[in-house]
């Protein structure tokens, strides 16, 4: 399939995978066809949309694509629950403490196993802003490459937090740099409001 098909499935819906884009394609059998049909469905999407309508497409989208810290596994588990984990156990203690987090079916919320990865995700959130105001070099690169996977997601098939998997190590890289400077933070903030209180004083 060509790109453009990605791009097309990424402006419709939530951005996410749309088996009418996948039919479309499937159905016609030249390479250059396809991309032509493509290109017709981007144009005619993004009119739709129009400008204000895209930018908060794009924004809806973006919520779609970094907000379940479960990353949507649980929906794509299906009737049989085959990416449920520990689906093997039927019985013991081992069984009973994991069947306190996790179901047994699929297409459903992980319990409260999901709870708590959210927190942890909130937690990975904060430790990236944290590190917003680094100028070092290995942290810019960090950043850019987080902006370029959001930037990717906002512009091709997106439209779950699944996709962020592949963006994830330099996430936890950014945020851990985040939470490890934040007495530099802390001290900046604190070194700012003297200053000004100073200034207020001496006026």
């Amino acid at each position: 399939m060509p790109m453009t098909e990605f791009i097309a499935m990424g402006l419709i819906n939530n951005g996410g995978y749309n088996p009418y884009d996948v039919q479309t394609n499937m159905a016609i059998k030249s390479k250059d066809e396809r991309n032509e049909k493509n290109l017709q469905m981007i144009t005619e999407r993004l009119k739709d949309h129009g400008l204000v309508g895209y930018l908060i497409f794009l924004t809806k989208k973006q919520i779609f694509n970094t907000s379940d810290a479960s990353f949507g596994w649980q929906v794509d588990a299906g009737a049989n629950g085959f990416i449920i984990p520990f689906t093997q156990y039927q019985s013991g203690i081992r069984w009973r403490i994991q069947r306190i987090f996790t179901g047994t079916s699929g297409n459903q919320n992980w319990k409260g196993n999901v709870i708590w990865v959210q927190i942890v995700w909130c937690f990975i959130i904060i430790g990236m802003l944290l590190a917003l105001g680094s100028d070092n070099l290995v942290v810019l690169l960090l950043k850019y490459t987080v902006l370029g996977g959001m930037a990717f997601l906002l512009i091709l098939e997106g439209g779950r937090s699944r996709y962020l998997i592949q963006f994830l190590p330099y996430i936890i890289m950014l945020s851990a740099y985040g939470w490890s400077h934040i007495r530099i933070v802390l001290s900046k903030k604190s070194y700012w409001v003297k200053e000004k209180v100073d200034v207020c004083q001496r006026h």
